[in-house]
């Protein structure tokens, strides 16, 4: 068999197994009303051809959404002032995706029969382009730092991160995100600045703001390589997305504004009544706070901050570029959104892109880390691993949180209520993820 071949088979292994892992979420049903909105947008259009939601009644949703009294306590609802018509408020990229789902789930049972909406199409949509992203950012990173590492690569970043709990679990906007930041890092190694524009638009159809992921990161390479060929065709490529959130703005909320379906009104009126000081607190939170900091639920970030500092003037253009344009996408998200990113889900949901976007960096720097950073690195991973499975196995990535981020942790809870449980998936992760290390070691060292 030529390598060529081999590779391929242990890529569509991984996509395989991926899936399945994804699928282990199946039975945790969404809380929250982000999820459920995109969803009924999405049931709405693929079953109904329409988004107008006027009709839409309680026996139509399912029974576990009837926690109010009113539709509105359920799902992101707004009014087009063009017709008076109810809508979905969301932005494309949440509704687009799963509609294909939607229609064909329709041909086998009908609405029109009396069947209410099903969360399944929307969870295995996200399923799809969870993998999809994976396997992008496989491809990614193989030219990089070869076959074995790119494993290990893209696996720590799907299921010891909460790409696992979210992007991978319901269908949020971080889903056609992360699928579009994954296949931009596939993209810039290889030079298609075309398809990298592309792979950008589609993930500023999820998160407007992505747009300075994409943009900055043409930038920064056209002004490293000296040539501005490089961003103007990455915009050539991306910006007609902007003009496609725009048309969507138009028909679904009477309004040209590509940012319609994000209900900018609530997203500026938070970030204006807060002080400079509460939005330092803010970015303290994002990074730090119990509840929903990176740094807290991503500790390897910490472990591997050195190597990337050894191995920056080494390191790809691209991965830099990449890793520096998600700054500022992360301080921007920062500022509109509380840092809890909301309710409903396990761990964090803000820097999902923006850890993909470092992840190549991470990835290529990770082969500097030195005696005691290696097995310190191992560690955390399995560690990682650990505190991911409880909100998946125990469906605990659809609890709905309490307390403001700061002054409660979802992990440290489940381990007041289940200290048993909780203590053997921690220590079986880790035990799990040293086996492998060792078993990658052993076969590296044995002869071909």
């Amino acid at each position: 068999m030529s390598l060529i071949k081999k590779q391929r088979g242990v890529i569509l292994v991984f996509g395989v197994v991926a899936a399945l892992l994804f699928s282990l979420t199946l039975t945790n049903p969404p809380s929250t009303g982000d999820v459920w909105s995109a969803e009924t947008g999405a049931w709405q259009l693929g079953t109904q051809g329409t988004p107008w939601i006027d009709g839409l009644g309680f026996d139509q949703l399912p029974t576990y959404w009837q926690i109010g009294t009113v539709k509105q306590s359920l799902l992101w609802i707004t009014t087009n002032p063009d017709n008076d018509h109810q809508v979905i408020s969301r932005s494309p990229g949440a509704i687009l995706p799963a509609i294909p789902a939607y229609a064909v789930a329709n041909l086998f049972w009908p609405r029109s029969d009396g069947h209410r909406l099903s969360t399944l199409p929307g969870s295995i949509t996200a399923i799809v382009l969870a993998t999809l992203a994976l396997l992008l950012l496989l491809g990614a990173l193989l030219p990089l730092v070869g076959l074995k590492r790119a494993l290990i690569g893209a696996s720590v970043l799907g299921f010891t991160t909460p790409y696992w709990t979210i992007i991978g679990n319901d269908l949020w906007p971080h889903c056609i995100g992360a699928l579009g930041i994954c296949g931009l890092a596939w993209a810039l190694p290889r030079e298609r600045w075309y398809t990298a524009g592309l792979f950008g638009g589609l993930a500023l159809l999820g998160r407007l703001h992505l747009a300075i992921i994409v943009g900055s990161a043409g930038i920064l390479l056209a002004l490293w390589r000296r040539d501005p060929r490089i961003a103007l065709r990455i915009a050539a490529t991306s910006v007609p997305f902007v003009a496609l959130s725009s048309l969507w703005s138009h028909w679904l909320y009477g309004s040209w504004s590509p940012s319609a379906g994000y209900v900018v009104s609530d997203l500026t009126g938070w970030s204006a009544s807060r002080s400079p000081l509460e939005h330092l607190t803010d970015y303290l939170g994002l990074f730090v706070s119990q509840g929903n900091g990176l740094l807290v639920w991503t500790p390897l970030l910490v472990v591997l901050a050195p190597s990337v500092v050894r191995s920056w003037h080494d390191a790809p253009d691209w991965t830099k570029a990449l890793a520096v344009a998600s700054l500022p996408y992360l301080l921007v998200g920062g500022w509109l959104n509380p840092f809890s990113g909301g309710t409903g889900f396990w761990a964090y949901r803000l820097p999902l892109e923006s850890l993909a976007a470092w992840t190549p960096l991470l990835v290529f720097s990770a082969v500097r880390l030195g005696r005691i950073g290696r097995p310190l690195a191992i560690s955390v991973v399995g560690l990682q691993f650990g505190m991911m499975l409880p909100g998946v196995i125990l469906g605990l990535a659809t609890s709905t949180s309490s307390g403001t981020g700061w002054d409660s942790n979802r992990l440290l809870q489940a381990f007041g209520e289940q200290p048993t449980v909780i203590s053997l998936m921690l220590i079986g992760a880790i035990t799990a993820v040293w086996l492998l290390a060792l078993r990658v070691r052993d076969a590296a060292a044995s002869p071909s």
